[in-house]
């Protein structure tokens, strides 16, 4: 087989490695740093520094005339390193998270692939070298070959990390195949005796790799880890708390996403969710719009306390619903219809409008999607409720200053001509909006002919004494597509305060 052909085979793979490492880098990270522009902008711009150093050096080893054996001796070493960042990755990405975000992100970035991607992006201009020399080809069909198939290989890394890979075997165990490619691509530029030895070593460090990678993660806080999994979104755990389980996506302060309690029955402690069932009693909604479905706590209630109401849950992950339906028994509500959509994409579109529109979205943890918190997204809203319909959401701002929940208020406020909040514990804030004025009598009429738990009665005597109206005002920002700098805001607010669950 001709020689330039392992030059190519490297470059393929050396691509391919690159791009797998760079999205890996996104779910990595997201659990402790969040999604947001500044770890985008941070993650990809140390990356680019790390390749543009590669290709320097790799220009310099090859006007050095560096050995091919010497210098995939340190393409090895590359992929040792990125290996032994595997197996250490929980607790460095633990300790860096307690940092500012883009310090803690450029950090992390650097410890974790600056080393592993300089000395892939190092490959091209050598190979370049050695192909235009010894093999005897021009410059520019060496650059041109070197960098379409290097290219090629990212095209490969990018589509197979993100619809196989990470979906199906997590990102640890992505992070772990790829360091042990780096270290296959070099064995065949290492002379005959050392490569033995190094794959024996390959295999005693395959095994320590995967008894790891399937020894779980056993507990967290104050609960033990029962199932997790990867999904095209999120890293997604089970959380066994005693008496209720909960679904985390967010590794950085517990927070909780979805809460199921174990025995079926509903825990009225939780009184943000609680506070959700009102508002159907108010204008005697028939059917709800639920944006954020989770792995089903908010179906629970309303099987509860509102069992005629029908929803429309939507819910952006599959993995998401596939574990309420294992674990949170989501199915239990016969007037529940499930949609895996985007919401707002979806409001978009539908031409359906609704009694009752409830909004419990977050991304990975605390934050809420920018497009998800502007001026346009509430107008959209807005045009799907009847003229008496209400529209519910959950603000988490444990700030003091509601630096979050200010401007997001204010928002709403801009749209709706009735707002009213809620301050509820643990930082979050029930913000109920409407088109018309919210008849509070409404609520006792409909008691007055139902029996209710008297813990929903508190709940309903809490909501009644602490919700106050809210005014436009002109010096507090409004969100929109255009601006909404809700990550940087986000990120005050929850990494100074408490956490959802106490």
């Amino acid at each position: 087989m001709p020689k330039h052909f392992y030059y190519y085979a490297t470059s393929l793979l050396a691509g391919y490695v690159v791009l797998s490492l760079e999205l890996l880098g996104f779910r990595l990270f997201a659990p402790y740093f969040g999604y947001s522009l500044y770890v985008f902008g941070s993650l990809i711009g140390l990356i680019l520094f790390s390749l543009a150093l590669g290709y320097a050096l790799g220009g310099y080893c090859a006007d050095k005339n560096m050995r091919e054996q010497t210098f995939f001796k340190i393409v090895f070493a590359a992929g040792i390193y990125l290996i032994i960042i595997g197996f250490s990755s929980h607790i460095l990405l633990a300790l860096l998270a307690q940092m500012h975000i883009t310090t803690g992100t450029l950090l992390a970035t650097a410890l974790f692939f600056a080393l592993p991607m300089a000395v892939l992006a190092a490959l091209s201009p050598y190979f370049i070298k050695i192909l235009s020399v010894n093999q005897r080809q021009t410059v520019g069909i060496s650059a041109g070959s070197i960098y379409a198939i290097g290219t090629i290989g990212s095209l490969i890394g990018t589509f197979l990390t993100s619809f196989y890979l990470i979906p199906t075997f997590g990102a640890l165990a992505t992070l772990f195949s790829n360091g042990i490619l780096i270290l296959c691509l070099s064995l065949p530029w290492i002379t005959r005796r050392v490569g033995k030895r190094i794959l024996m070593s390959m295999f005693a460090l395959g095994s320590i790799c995967s008894s790891i990678l399937f020894y779980p993660q056993s507990s967290v806080g104050n609960g033990a880890i029962i199932a997790q999994t990867d999904s095209p979104y999120n890293h997604l755990e089970i959380v066994d708390y005693g008496k209720f389980l909960g679904l985390r996506t967010d590794q950085r302060n517990n927070l909780v996403y979805s809460t199921y309690p174990k025995d079926g029955v509903w825990e009225y402690q939780f009184l943000l969710y609680t506070l959700f069932a009102i508002p159907p009693l108010i204008n005697n909604a028939q059917t709800s719009l639920l944006l954020g479905l989770g792995a089903g706590t908010l179906p629970l209630l309303h099987r509860i306390l509102n069992p005629d109401l029908k929803i429309t849950g939507l819910e952006i992950d599959p993995e998401i619903v596939r574990l309420g339906r294992e674990y949170f028994d989501l199915d239990s509500n016969t007037n529940l219809t499930v949609i895996i959509e985007d919401a707002r994409p979806f409001l978009a579109r539908t031409h359906n409008l609704y009694d009752f529109i409830e909004i419990d979205l977050f991304w990975g943890g605390g934050e809420i999607p920018f497009y998800l918190a502007s001026q346009e997204f509430f107008k959209l809203t807005a045009e799907r409720l009847v003229p008496q319909g209400l529209v519910a959401m959950n603000i988490y701002d444990p700030s003091l200053e509601e630096i979050i929940a200010a401007p997001l208020i204010n928002t709403i406020r801009s749209v709706y001509p009735y707002v009213y909040r809620t301050k509820a514990p643990h930082g979050s804030h029930f913000v109920l909006a409407s088109k018309i004025p919210v008849d509070y009598q409404m609520i006792r009429k409909k008691i007055d002919t139902k029996s209710y738990d008297p813990k929903f009665l508190d709940a309903i005597s809490y909501f009644e004494e602490n919700t106050t109206p809210v005014e436009f005002k002109q010096d507090i920002a409004v969100f929109t597509d255009d601006r909404t700098p809700i990550e940087k805001l986000s990120y005050k607010a929850i990494f100074s305060k408490r956490p959802l669950l106490e």
